[in-house]
């Protein structure tokens, strides 16, 4: 985990004083979460519904909806049933809902983040940037992030080598050392907010986008910009996307408390 310093950030144009705190250096990982599982018998909500919604490439080429709800579909099985994690362990994991993210979390005797801790971290230290590295999208022409290149979603053109969700690590680290806290996948929040009675309508924040952000997007779909530092989403706390997973925090004594 990377030790995070206390700090001050604006959430919704209130000043939050942040303490510091403990933030894990990369998404929680397929291996990290398998761990889990054998350790506790743990069984996801995907598990138990039996199904998952996948994002396929080829489907706008062949006039489908890109998105699709997949029986089987599973973090150990992120395409669908004829899928599995082979050369994906330090992948994040995904299809992984609000309370599997927080079983984990307090597993590990961690926690999920608040907003202002996320957005003062992921900020490495420079608050009022467009992302962690800076105001440029590309700096130098270098890709700082795992996202989709070409006009969505019709042609992800892998420009910065991946098609789906990169290993941890492999893009630079913003100022605080923390890695993918722009792009690879959405990262769910501590915050949660009730919006209805029905079964969708108790949400939680996600932030950071995932491969599926872009700048540029096709007619009838829009250009997500989830990889900005002031971007978010609510997504309904049982939804386990392949373009969502996490990673968990941890506080820290203050003032010599406990």
């Amino acid at each position: 985990m990377a030790a995070i310093p206390a700090g001050t950030v604006k959430v919704e144009g209130k000043t939050v004083t942040v303490e510091p705190f403990l933030m894990d250096r990369f998404e929680v990982t397929n291996r990290e979460f398998e761990s889990f599982v054998k350790a506790t018998g743990f069984v996801t909500e995907s598990e138990r519904i039996g199904n998952s919604v996948v994002f396929f490439h080829e489907n706008a080429r062949r006039g489908l909806h890109p998105f699709e709800v997949v029986k089987g579909a599973t973090w150990r099985h992120p395409s669908g049933p004829d899928s599995d994690l082979r050369g994906k362990s330090d992948h994040p994991v995904t299809h992984v809902s609000w309370n599997d993210a927080a079983a984990y979390a307090e597993w590990c005797g961690k926690r999920l983040a608040t907003r202002a801790e996320w957005i003062h971290a992921a900020s490495g230290g420079e608050e009022g940037r467009l992302y962690p590295w800076g105001d440029e999208v590309l700096p130098g022409r270098r890709h700082m992030m795992n996202c989709w290149q070409g006009t969505f979603p019709l042609e992800d053109e892998g420009l910065d080598g991946y098609r789906g969700t990169a290993p941890v690590g492999t893009f630079p680290p913003n100022g605080y050392g923390l890695h993918d806290v722009a792009g690879n996948v959405w990262e769910w929040m501590g915050e949660r907010a009730t919006v209805g009675d029905g079964p969708d309508d108790e949400l939680a924040m996600t932030r950071g986008g995932s491969f599926l952000c872009r700048e540029e997007a096709a007619p009838g779909f829009h250009a997500c910009h989830g990889y900005q530092l002031d971007r978010f989403e609510w997504n309904p706390i049982s939804n386990g996307n392949d373009n969502i997973g996490f990673r968990c925090v941890k506080s820290l004594p203050v003032d010599g408390k406990k």
